[in-house]
C-alpha cells in the first residue's frame, strides 16, 4: 500500500512538473495563458508545444504582450498575424485615451491618444522658422530640413511655408477647450506632436490648409518630405490608428533614414513603424 501512495505521489508530481515546465515551453513559443486552457491535459500541451504561436514568428514580437495578442485576434480574427502584433505593440488594443503612458525625449517621439509627453515638456533649444506669417518656433534639425524641403519645392516652381509649429500646453489647452467635440480634430494638451518641436503645419500657393491635399504642392509634399526627414503624419485612411483627421499639411520630421525607411516599405503611420521597431 505504501509503495502504490509513493508510486501514485510520484506521478502526481511528475505530471505537475511536466505540466508547468510545458506552460514555461509553450509560454517562450508565443502562446499565453489566455491560450492554454488552465484545465489542458497534458497531450494537449504538448500540441501547443508542437506548433508556436503564430505572433511568435515576427522579430517585433514582445513575449508580455502574448496575452494581448490573443485576445485582440479574438475579437478581429480577419487581421493577419503580423498586423496584431505591430498594433498591439503600439497599444491600438485599447480605446483612445487609456492606459495612456508618458514617452520622453526620443526619436522617434510618439506623441498620440496613448502617449503623452511628461508635464511640463518643452524641446530646447528651439529656433525661429522663418514664414510669412509670423516667427514661429521649432528645433533645430526641424527648421534646417524645413529649409531644404522649401528650397526644393521652389526649385520645381512651388511655394512653402510654415502656418503653425511648436505650441506650449497653454496654447494646446486653449485650442483644445475652444472645441466643442475636439478630440480628433484638436490634441489634448501633452499629445500635441505641436509640443514636440517636430511638428509643422504647412500652407501653399493655394494659402488656406483644406486646399493643401489635392494642390500640386500637397502632392509634392507627400512624395518628397522624406527625402528630407519628414512624413505626412495624419493620412486619409488611418485616423482610426492615428486618432486624429486626415491633415495633409502636417508633418513630422523623424529623421531621413526613418522617414525613408517608412516611404520605401509602405509604413504610413508613426504608430506602426514604432510597432514594428519597439526597441529603437
Amino acid at each position: 500500500m505504501v509503495l502504490v501512495l509513493l508510486c501514485a505521489c510520484a506521478t502526481v508530481t511528475y505530471l505537475r512538473d511536466f505540466r508547468g515546465i510545458g506552460i514555461h515551453v509553450a509560454a517562450s513559443l508565443g502562446h499565453s495563458d489566455l491560450g492554454i486552457p488552465r484545465q489542458a491535459r497534458n497531450d494537449e500541451i504538448e500540441q501547443y508545444i508542437a506548433q508556436p504561436s503564430p505572433f511568435a514568428a515576427y522579430s517585433f514580437f514582445i513575449p508580455s504582450n502574448a496575452k494581448y495578442y490573443e485576445y485582440f485576434y479574438s475579437n478581429r480574427p480577419y487581421l493577419a498575424a503580423e498586423t496584431i502584433v505591430w498594433k498591439v505593440n503600439a497599444h491600438l488594443h485599447r480605446a483612445f485615451y487609456t492606459n495612456i503612458q508618458v514617452n520622453t525625449d526620443t526619436n522617434p517621439l510618439l506623441v498620440n491618444p496613448f502617449y503623452r509627453l511628461p508635464p511640463g515638456f518643452t524641446p530646447y533649444p528651439l529656433v525661429p522658422v522663418n514664414s510669412d506669417t509670423c516667427n514661429l518656433l521649432a528645433t533645430p534639425a526641424t527648421v534646417a530640413a524645413f529649409y531644404a524641403l522649401r528650397e526644393s519645392a521652389r526649385e520645381n516652381g512651388m511655394y512653402l511655408y510654415v502656418v503653425s509649429a511648436f505650441r506650449t500646453a497653454e496654447h494646446q489647452a486653449r485650442l483644445f477647450a475652444a472645441h466643442t467635440s475636439p478630440d480628433g480634430v484638436v490634441a489634448r494638451p501633452y499629445h500635441s506632436e505641436h509640443q514636440t518641436g517636430r511638428a509643422l503645419d504647412l500652407g501653399g500657393a493655394g494659402g488656406l490648409l483644406d486646399r493643401f491635399s489635392p494642390s500640386a504642392t500637397g502632392i509634392w509634399v507627400g512624395q518628397n518630405a522624406h527625402l528630407y526627414g519628414f512624413i505626412v503624419r495624419y493620412g486619409a485612411d488611418i485616423t482610426h490608428i492615428t486618432g486624429f483627421i486626415h491633415e495633409p499639411w502636417h508633418i513630422t520630421y523623424v529623421g531621413v533614414p526613418i522617414a525613408t525607411y517608412m516611404y520605401e516599405n509602405g509604413i504610413v503611420s508613426l504608430e506602426e513603424f514604432v510597432g514594428r521597431y519597439p526597441n529603437l
